[in-house]
């Protein structure tokens, strides 16, 4: 009994506490964001030096990494680049037929020759069509000009075309007061769609707020103003404060204005925690968007042919590589010109012997050879 009473007192001790009541105490607690602001800050100018760095590296290779390699191509490999891209276009083409073939095998039950004479017709047929379509093209000379109407004004101009095609009015043959008539109704009309765009924001509809952050960062970005004319970044801020002034988006210039803290080093700083912590955390995104950009272009032909310690070597190599596809992509090209060669084969030889094609099927429904 005295051990049954010890294990209930136990498990009473062990029993989860009740939940505490939610205190109703609103009071705001103000906390010293120093730290916060110092963090913060610490994140943005080391995204920022990432972003500076990555910038010129890839600045230098698109305006000099990669012509230098675009030209020593030109000289030393175009032959075998201009051949690799013809290949490429003739297997297209032939995939693209022999593709083809297998449907109209698939769909119809015809034999392979016959597949193949009703692709290369319908091929003809289409080929044909643009070019009368190109030739109808070449040929029509638009909407034909009406002596008439030389010296009206565009409006007037295009009342007179909309009565003659549109309802087939000569507009010469109209009475004077029919004709203003008509033409008061279709310039109403015309003005109506006018009506509907968005009405431009007068001085007085722009908050306090909006004016204060775009004089403030008028003074940070302006082109003329220190260096923001050579700085990419500050430059897309510029642009992204017309934008964002236009639209009136407060949210995104007090982002702005926390980006040209963060940025300038500012005392004093005007922006919020909350907005420098976002500004915080575009410059890294941006930087490792830099990163990803970088990657790739280290993992380019002229990356590796600028950089080599000895380029005649990566040249060789090169060309090489080249060789190969050119020579892999003529091995293609061949066997898929022998699956074509045997379907014309089968397709002249059906043709003299006048037979029908189960008369000559005899192989897989997939078989084109």
């Amino acid at each position: 009994m005295a051990a049954l009473n010890q294990v209930k007192k136990r498990s009473t001790k062990n029993k989860p506490a009740a939940h505490a009541p939610l205190s109703k105490d609103r009071r705001i607690v103000l906390i010293d964001q120093i730290p916060l602001r110092k963090a913060a800050e610490k994140d943005a100018l080391k995204g920022l030096r990432e972003s500076a760095k990555l910038r010129a590296t890839l600045e230098e290779f698109e305006r000099r990494i990669l012509p230098e390699y675009q030209r020593w191509e030109d000289v030393h490999l175009a032959p075998l680049l201009q051949e690799e891209r013809a290949i490429e276009a003739k297997l297209q083409e032939l995939s693209q037929i022999l593709q083809q073939v297998m449907f109209e095998r698939l769909f119809t039950g015809c034999s392979a020759a016959e597949a193949f004479e009703n692709v290369m017709e319908a091929k003809e047929a289409a080929e044909d069509s643009q070019r009368r379509d190109a030739s109808d093209a070449d040929h029509d000379e638009g909407m034909p000009d009406f002596e008439e109407d030389e010296g009206l004004s565009d409006e007037e101009r295009a009342f007179r075309s909309y009565l003659r095609f549109a309802h087939g009015i000569d507009p010469t043959r109209l009475a004077k007061s029919e004709y203003r008539r008509l033409f008061a109704e279709f310039q109403s009309k015309f003005h109506m769609g006018k009506s509907h765009t968005p009405r431009k924001a007068s001085d007085k509809d722009i908050p306090a707020r909006v004016k204060e952050l775009y004089r403030i960062l008028v003074r940070r970005l302006h082109p003329d103003a220190g260096q923001t004319n050579r700085d990419p970044l500050m430059e897309r801020l510029w642009h992204e404060l017309q934008d964002s002034y236009e639209k009136q988006d407060i949210d995104r210039m007090e982002l702005l204005l926390a980006m040209t803290d963060l940025q300038s080093g500012q005392k004093g700083m005007k922006s919020t925690l909350f907005h420098m912590r976002r500004a915080a955390a575009e410059f890294l995104r941006a930087a490792r968007e830099m990163k990803g950009q970088l990657r790739k272009a280290r993992s380019t032909p002229a990356w590796i042919f600028y950089h080599a310690p000895d380029r005649e070597k990566v040249a060789a190599s090169l060309r090489r590589d080249v060789a190969t596809r050119v020579s892999q992509a003529q091995h293609s090209l061949a066997k898929m010109q022998a699956q074509l060669d045997s379907l014309i084969k089968r397709k002249s030889s059906r043709s003299k012997n006048g037979r029908t094609s189960s008369q000559v099927e005899d192989q897989g429904f997939f078989d084109f050879i």
